[in-house]
């Protein structure tokens, strides 16, 4: 089977002051189609540069990025964008609405881009929004939703293209626990009855569970996860990282896998 996402000897700086900064080393990636995969790590670790060049939103300083065979940063800006816009969705911990649109408005904004009549686009967004339980919202204006309700609908934005991907990163960041494990049921329960590939970006450990597929991210280095549902790896990080904010320190939370 063809891989969905390949990246060959990856590396990604940035110009800071007239100097290159690193931020991704050497970075070696399969992921099959229908996969749910898990990244996680310590801020400042890479995860979200990882996850733009994903999606075609940031070029690596070198290395091949191939998304469904295709070498994307061969191609155009508006290539990616139209690939973009037809194969992928993103949820993130802010929801980046906007304002001045209802609920329903910024559901089938993607729609109505990429070309579909006004009629078609509402029509949709209005399944996907009785998909998440967040119709009855449809004429709400997000910001006065609670952030559990705003996540749902988010991830009804997310899916309203039917994407062959989704990227989410930290969706759940600004949740309390269990509006966050409602918010991952339905991700999960969106993957397992569509097959759709998730990436998903996490500090809750707790997630880790949910996948066999699991990447371990640190000062830009990318590593899989070989202890598999192993509730002593788990708890050694967790441990770790409470250690370290009890301590008030803010550097980087070092690899114990």
């Amino acid at each position: 089977m063809q891989n969905l996402i390949e990246f060959r000897h990856v590396d990604k700086s940035f110009e800071v002051d007239e100097r290159q900064v690193p931020v991704l080393h050497d970075i070696n990636l399969a992921i099959k189609p229908n996969s749910f995969v898990i990244i996680y790590g310590p801020s400042g670790s890479g995860k979200s540069t990882l996850l733009n060049i994903i999606m075609g939103l940031e070029p690596p300083t070198k290395g091949i990025v191939r998304i469904d065979g295709r070498e994307i940063y061969t191609e155009s800006t508006r290539a990616r964008a139209l690939y973009r816009s037809q194969n992928l969705g993103a949820i993130y911990q802010s929801m980046y609405w906007i304002k001045s649109l209802t609920v329903l408005q910024n559901v089938a904004l993607p729609l109505s881009l990429s070309g579909k009549t006004r009629g078609e686009s509402h029509r949709i967004a209005l399944e996907k929004l009785k998909q998440v339980g967040m119709d009855a919202f449809a004429h709400y204006m997000p910001v006065l939703l609670s952030g559990g309700q705003q996540q749902r609908v988010a991830m009804a934005r997310a899916l309203v293209a039917e994407p062959t991907m989704i990227v989410a990163d930290e969706p759940t960041g600004n949740l309390d626990s269990k509006t966050g494990d409602a918010a991952m049921n339905l991700l999960m329960n969106y993957h397992r009855s569509t097959g759709c590939t998730v990436i998903l970006v996490t500090h809750n450990l707790e997630y880790l569970s949910l996948s066999k597929d699991r990447y371990y991210m640190q000062d830009g280095r990318l590593k899989l996860d070989t202890d598999i549902h192993t509730t002593e790896h788990v708890s050694r990080l967790v441990s770790q990282m409470r250690n370290r904010l009890d301590r008030g320190e803010r550097g980087q939370v070092r690899d114990v896998s």
